[in-house]
Formats: C-alpha cells, sequence, structure tokens
C-alpha cells in the first residue's frame, strides 16, 4: 500500500492601508510649519494552518485582530541664524483595537474571562503623544553637529520564538487588551563632514534609546497555533546604544559607500533569565556594509556589494528529557549563544540601453551570494545515531549562490 505525500503549510502576516496627507507653509525662507494626517488601517493573521483534503493535519485558522492608527502631526523647522536649525515637533497617535472576534481576560497566564466583540467595536484604545527635537550646529561649509531627542510608540510587533532554532516562526501581534503598546525615548548626537572639493562624506553618530513595555516570549512559551498567544508574553524594559559609522563617495568613475555599525540591544523582563539582562533577539553587535560601483563606460556599471552581521542571539538547550515518550529540551539561559556570523558577496553588470525619450531600460545580470557563503537559517537538534544519549546540532542552510538576469523597462 503507497501513501501519498500530504501538503500543508503554515502562515502568519499582516496587511496595512495607508493614507497620509500633508501641509507645508513657509513663514519666511528660514521657517517652515509641517501639519499632517497619517492613518493606518492593520490586518494581522496571527496563525494560519492550510492543509489539503488528505493531510493528516486539519486546518487551523487563528481569529484575526484589526486595528487602526490615527496621527496628527506638527513641526516648526527654523534658522535663527545661518549656523543654527532648530526643529521641533510632536505626533499625537491614537490607537484602537477593534472586533470581531472573542477576546480573552488573563491572569497569571490562564484565561479567566472571553468577550465577545462584532465588528468594528472598539476593543481597546491608546493614546500615545511622540515628542521631537533636533538642534544642528553648522561649524563650517564643510562640517555640522546635530543633537536629537524624540520618542516613539509601537503597536505593531513581531515575535520570534529564541528557543525554536531549528524552525524560526514569526508572529504578528499589535497592542490589545493584554499587551501595552511598546514605547522609547531615544537621544543621539552625530558629526558629519564634507571633503572640501564635494567629493566624500563622512559621518559618525552616537545614539541611547530607553525601551519601556518591550515584549518578549515565556520561557518554554506554546505559541505555534496558539489562540491564547498573549497569554504567553510578557513584558519589561530594554535599553539600545551604539555608533553608526559611514564614509560615502560620491562623484568619479568609482563610487559607494562603506558603513560600520556597533549596537547592542538588551532586555530586562520579570520572569525571564532570572531577572538579569540578557542580548535581544535582534541584537546584531557588529554591522558592515560596503558598496562599490565603477563606470565601465557611460553605459556598463559594474557593482559589488559586501555584508558583514554578527550573528543573531538565540537559545539553545542544555539539557533534555522525556516526558510520554517525547523528547523535550531544558533552556537555561536566555539568548546566550550566537548564530554563526552572517556575511555575502553580491555582484552585478547593468547594461543602459540608448534612451528614447522619457523611455529607458537597462539589462542586469547580477549574482547574489557569489562566493557561496553557507549562512545558517537554523538549527536542528537530533540524537546521535550511535549514542543516543547524545544530541548534535545540524544546521541548515537555504542559499547558495545564485545569478540571476533582469530586464528594466522605465517609462
Amino acid at each position: 500500500m503507497a501513501f501519498e505525500p500530504s501538503v500543508f503549510s503554515m502562515l502568519s502576516g499582516i496587511t496595512t492601508y495607508n493614507f497620509k496627507h500633508e501641509f507645508n507653509y513657509f513663514l519666511t525662507e528660514n521657517s517652515r510649519f509641517i501639519l499632517g494626517y497619517d492613518f493606518l488601517a492593520h490586518n494581522i493573521t496571527p496563525g494560519q494552518l492550510i492543509a489539503d483534503e488528505d493531510a493528516i493535519v486539519h486546518p487551523i485558522r487563528i481569529q484575526d485582530r484589526n486595528g487602526r492608527e490615527n496621527s496628527l502631526y506638527f513641526s516648526h523647522e527654523f534658522h535663527p541664524s545661518s549656523s543654527w536649525i532648530i526643529n521641533y515637533g510632536i505626533r499625537l497617535n491614537t490607537f484602537r483595537l477593534y472586533g470581531p472576534g472573542d477576546f480573552y481576560r488573563y491572569e497569571s497566564g490562564i484565561p479567566t474571562d472571553t468577550v465577545t466583540h462584532g465588528k468594528n467595536k472598539v476593543v481597546k484604545s491608546y493614546f500615545s503623544p511622540e515628542r521631537r527635537l533636533s538642534i544642528t550646529h553648522i561649524i563650517n561649509r564643510s562640517q555640522s553637529v546635530k543633537m536629537a531627542y524624540s520618542t516613539h510608540t509601537q503597536h505593531i510587533n513581531m515575535i520570534t520564538a529564541s528557543e525554536n532554532v531549528s524552525l524560526p516562526v514569526d508572529i504578528w501581534i499589535m497592542s490589545s487588551n493584554n499587551v501595552r503598546p511598546q514605547k522609547s525615548d531615544q537621544a543621539s548626537l552625530g558629526f558629519f563632514q564634507n571633503s572640501k572639493d564635494d567629493h566624500y562624506q563622512f559621518s559618525a553618530e552616537a545614539y541611547f534609546k530607553w525601551l519601556h513595555e518591550q515584549v518578549d516570549l515565556k520561557n518554554g512559551a506554546d505559541i505555534m497555533l496558539n489562540q491564547h498567544l498573549e497569554s504567553q508574553l510578557l513584558q519589561g524594559n530594554g535599553r539600545s546604544y551604539g555608533l553608526e559609522l559611514m564614509l560615502k563617495k560620491k562623484q568619479g568613475k568609482l563610487h559607494g559607500w562603506a558603513s560600520y555599525t556597533f549596537s547592542r540591544t538588551e532586555l530586562n523582563i520579570p520572569g525571564i533569565n532570572n531577572g538579569d539582562w540578557y542580548p535581544a533577539r535582534q541584537d546584531i553587535t557588529n554591522d558592515v556594509s560596503v558598496v562599490g560601483m565603477y563606470d565601465i563606460s557611460p553605459r556598463l556599471t559594474f557593482s559589488a556589494t559586501w555584508i558583514y552581521q554578527t550573528g543573531n542571539a538565540v537559545s539553545l538547550p542544555t539539557g533534555r528529557y522525556t516526558i510520554n515518550g517525547e523528547v523535550k529540551y531544558y533552556y537555561n539561559e536566555r539568548n546566550g549563544y550566537r548564530m554563526p556570523d552572517y556575511h555575502r558577496l553580491d555582484l552585478g553588470l547593468t547594461w543602459n540601453f540608448k534612451s528614447r525619450g522619457k523611455y529607458s531600460s537597462n539589462l542586469n545580470f547580477s549574482v547574489y551570494n557569489a562566493y557561496a557563503r553557507k549562512n545558517a537559517f537554523s538549527i536542528n537538534f537530533e540524537q546521535d545515531s550511535v549514542d543516543p544519549n547524545r544530541t548534535k546540532a545540524v544546521m541548515t542552510y537555504l542559499f547558495s549562490a545564485i545569478p540571476s538576469l533582469t530586464y528594466n523597462f522605465n517609462f
């Protein structure tokens, strides 16, 4: 007897519609006012299992969530003198979570009540003023310094299971009656330098962020197609700081830029990592990008891009145990390990055809990951075939070198 393989897939996604309108008013050439309105409508599918008729699993769909953001914003930029630029403003943000759907209340992660709301019924709303201030001092024609402070609110978040490195899963959530919006305060100081001939540009900017109401998963959280996902979340504080450097060559046959960022993002959430600070999943300590373009002729351009990043922070098991014949893993330190560093080289060659009026076109040949670096996508843990008491880690790689040919037509 032969069995046909069953086909199923899991989805989690977000759809956003945006409307934005802005007014600019120049009181004088040195004083500009901006008044605007920004509307965002979000629809989130937290999880969906799609299966064919012969699959051994049944289709599942976690209830969609709908939210809308309305923002009014105002800013004023003025030049009190030829060497100073001041910009200040405020953004008044309102977020509302709407039905339809069942919405839950929890105590210590246990559902205690369910409330059903109809379509367009407001379930929860948040009002968040966001402030901005920046001051730029122009030292001379080629040098300037910029200081800035701003506050931000985030209602849409992506949750990643750091303990599930064998199958990285990203699930979208939004602010709700159980999840408070994430907020941050950011201060930055930057220095900018142009060469006298304006061929080169250098910038250095340091920043610090105070993070509030950051969201992360409980230890051993169950997030796969879980209608009660919000019961698996905890919130706390965080911090992020770093230094960004960039050198850009703007003119000449050979042009491009190189950038380096050192950054740390850490969280401190009660109930996780014994209350100690730990690196966030998106903590990338070192990030390097080098982009170069060489004009071989007026129509032919060669390009190369090299990227390097410190591997993502992940949680790896420190032990295992068996319950009812099923192997479970024990995790100790949150995000205490790193995936292998990521790097790749992309190459491209572009031929620009002769323009005809408003029509232009080009042909591009490129190679993604030219030296076929095996960048790890996931890590699977398997029992050793020789010694079943041992567990070994097996890395999975997605892409090797990928050539492509693209024709672009503009009109």
